[in-house]
């Protein structure tokens, strides 16, 4: 399984629902995964299996994406959750470099971006 399918489905996506709001706490709290997971002298907010996963709002994306691209010079698998609102075009360039799972907190759909495609679903 690739690391954006290992993260997108470690999220309870029926909780999603119940959030009051969408954000970093809402979904590690949602996420099966280790929380708070140190590589080296960094820190990784999750980790699925084998996947460090950094989870940001969509504002921030840049700072994941750089985070994520760091680990992966380590030689980890790495994944970036990124959440927010509206338009995520520049989550397909962040797919090229890195696995993307965004959630999408006003149209209530949780994608997963890999190497330029995207697969969505809705809990909304």
């Amino acid at each position: 399984m690739d690391p954006a399918s290992v993260v997108a489905s470690s999220i309870k996506i029926e909780g999603l629902r119940n959030c009051v709001k969408i954000d970093e706490s809402c979904i590690k709290r949602l996420s099966t995964c280790e929380k708070e997971v140190k590589i080296g002298r960094w820190r990784a907010d999750l980790k699925c299996g084998d996947v460090y996963v950094e989870v940001e709002p969509l504002e921030r994306l840049a700072c994941g994406l750089g985070q994520v691209l760091l680990w992966g010079s380590l030689g980890v698998e790495t994944a970036l959750l990124v959440f927010g609102r509206g338009d995520a075009q520049e989550l397909e360039l962040a797919a090229r470099y890195v696995p993307v799972v965004y959630i999408d907190a006003e149209l209530k759909y949780i994608c997963r971006y890999v190497e330029g495609a995207s697969t969505c679903v809705s809990f909304g």
